[in-house]
């Protein structure tokens, strides 16, 4: 939305969007009700969520440090007709 329009209402509704589900909040359990998930399969999901957020981030760095050291390496280019 703010990609479009720089209007004031636009930070406002963006804001507003951002905030509103901290102020609201999750929902939370009953403290007296046990887990219908079981301890092995909710330490094998966040094991596996770390580790390919980790890969992830490791393949999109790399990446982005060649892809930037070419761009950074190559000239300008200018096109015919075209004047500064």
């Amino acid at each position: 939305m703010l990609t479009k329009t720089r209007a004031s209402w636009a930070f406002a509704v963006g804001i507003a969007l951002v905030l509103v589900p901290h102020i609201i909040g999750a929902p939370a359990a009953p403290p007296d009700e046990p887990s219908a998930v079981l301890a092995h399969l909710a330490t094998e999901f966040a094991a596996v969520t770390l580790g390919s957020a980790l890969v992830f981030w490791l393949l999109f760095g790399t990446l982005f440090g060649k892809l930037s050291d070419i761009f950074a390496t190559r000239s300008a280019t200018h096109f015919a007709g075209a004047t500064a």
